[in-house]
């Protein structure tokens, strides 16, 4: 029952090394996939029990297409191996993800992330037990996409114990904004539990548009908003949540959702009114949006919402209007049969719902 003692240097192929290890060693350097290892290693350890085998690495550097690795640190018991490394990686979020846990991996995947990413880590557990992980680790990325929409000079930090994950810092700056975050994820439970905590300020509306589907509107304006929510792996049926946001500098009337609106409102050039701001409280909870006061202002006019927008873009609201008294001496189609419709001071008088969808406007 030979006891080796050994120390050395390997450069090689990841493919051709892999086959000299135990199963589970070879699945966990199989993650890597195809590239080269240049390593120096100490090993000791009695060849036919894999429980005394240690290995000892000064260095642990691969390269395969997606970028490269350098890993520090020990590795014992083969059997159920245990690993104590720090290091480093620069890769791509899919890469990345085959080394995330289950839930996170997923999280990813939902998410539809892309993005080339460099960490710098410490891992300490056993590999096959994710309850004993502990990870300390920091990543960045020059631009990350989250479905298509871009998140310039993202870093966050990642720490998991005891089954808890915290990312306790999380910036980024989308379309020439600012945003900060943090997560707490209790993978304790069969479902994780999450809470996030968002604040996001100055996000130029003009370049969000063209990746959210506004290519073709005249949309522009500065986006505020800050919010705390929770809910349980990925049923977005449990998310909950509340918060506020606001735009300044605006302009937003082409948006589709307005499109109905107005169409009845009754006053010469309504649909040429530039609307400088907005701003409501939101609370969210099964699949639904909802709000009491969100407004918008102009100087011709000015509109509070009260309802609802669920998960897949239908929309339903009452909207009280008032305008501005120089607007109403315009002429309108209706005559002085629009005195029905709006006071003398401004208020429109009718009961306006509003139901359509956020892709195709508002039925009114």
């Amino acid at each position: 029952d030979p006891l080796l003692n050994i120390r050395g240097n390997v450069n090689t192929e990841i493919g051709d090394i892999k086959n000299y290890l135990p199963k589970d060693s070879a699945d966990l350097l199989a993650k890597i996939g195809e590239g080269t290892l240049s390593t120096s290693f100490g090993f000791n350890g009695r060849w036919k029990d894999q429980q005394t085998w240690q290995l000892d690495l000064g260095k642990f550097e691969g390269k395969n297409k997606n970028g490269r690795f350098n890993i520090i640190g020990s590795v014992t018991d083969f059997k159920d191996p245990l690993l104590k490394v720090h290091g480093s990686l620069v890769t791509d979020i899919n890469e990345m993800k085959k080394w995330l846990p289950k839930q996170n991996a997923e999280f990813v995947d939902n998410l539809k992330m892309s993005g080339a990413v460099s960490s710098k880590f410490i891992f300490d557990g056993r590999w096959n037990d994710q309850k004993t992980w502990q990870i300390d680790a920091v990543t960045e990325s020059a631009q990350l996409l989250v479905k298509n929409l871009k998140f310039d000079n993202l870093s966050f930090e990642y720490k998991l114990k005891d089954n808890f994950i915290s990312m306790p810092k999380i910036t980024a700056n989308p379309y020439g904004g600012n945003l900060t975050a943090n997560v707490a994820i209790d993978c304790t439970q069969q479902n994780p539990q999450y809470v996030i905590e968002l604040d996001i300020k100055n996000i130029d509306i003009s370049k969000w548009k063209d990746d959210a589907g506004f290519k073709d509107k005249d949309l522009r304006g500065f986006f505020y908003a800050t919010g705390q929510f929770g809910g349980f792996g990925n049923n977005i049926e449990t998310l909950r949540g509340k918060g506020q946001f606001a735009i300044i500098n605006g302009r937003f009337w082409e948006l589709p959702v307005f499109a109905g609106l107005a169409n009845i409102l009754y006053i010469p050039g309504v649909s040429k009114i530039v609307f400088g701001e907005a701003r409501g409280n939101f609370t969210v909870g099964n699949k639904i949006i909802s709000t009491s006061d969100t407004e918008l202002r102009s100087p011709q006019m000015n509109l509070i919402g009260d309802g609802t927008v669920d998960f897949d873009g239908n929309l339903n609201f009452h909207v009280t209007a008032a305008f501005d008294k120089g607007l109403l001496e315009v002429p309108s189609s209706l005559g002085p049969i629009r005195d029905f419709f709006i006071d003398k001071e401004g208020n429109y008088l009718g009961d306006i719902k509003l139901e359509g969808t956020t892709a195709d406007g508002l039925r009114a």
